[in-house]
């Protein structure tokens, strides 16, 4: 599974997806709909933006095995000590903070899943 391209334009890497056996099903995150869907067996996913943190969340717990290709991108739990990351985030003034202001780069990435 390929879970990639920018402002909601599905990219699949001509190059890699054409040097895949034909056995291998390759879905674009735009085409995705449930675990149940998938043949069986263990699923890469391909990208760790925000679709593909959630599509390996929910294969995770249908019980498949994931492995996630990503990059340095830093990551963000959803709920952190019972709270909302992001409530924990506006209490510490990370969103009144400029840019401009910090000598690294500001990015909360998270899975958008509520527990």
């Amino acid at each position: 599974m390929i879970a990639s391209g920018a402002r909601n334009r599905p990219r699949v890497p001509t190059p890699l997806a054409g040097s895949l056996p034909s056995s291998v099903l390759q879905l674009h995150a735009a085409d995705y709909r449930n675990a149940a869907a998938l043949p069986d067996g263990a699923v890469l996913v391909v990208g760790a933006g925000q679709s593909g943190c959630q599509i390996a969340e929910d294969l995770l717990e249908t019980g498949r095995t994931v492995y996630l290709a990503t990059c340095l991108i830093g990551r963000l739990p959803r709920r952190y000590r019972g709270r909302d990351a992001f409530v924990w985030l506006h209490e510490c003034g990370f969103y009144d903070a400029k840019p401009e202001d910090s000598a690294t780069h500001r990015s909360a990435s998270a899975t958008g899943r509520r527990r």
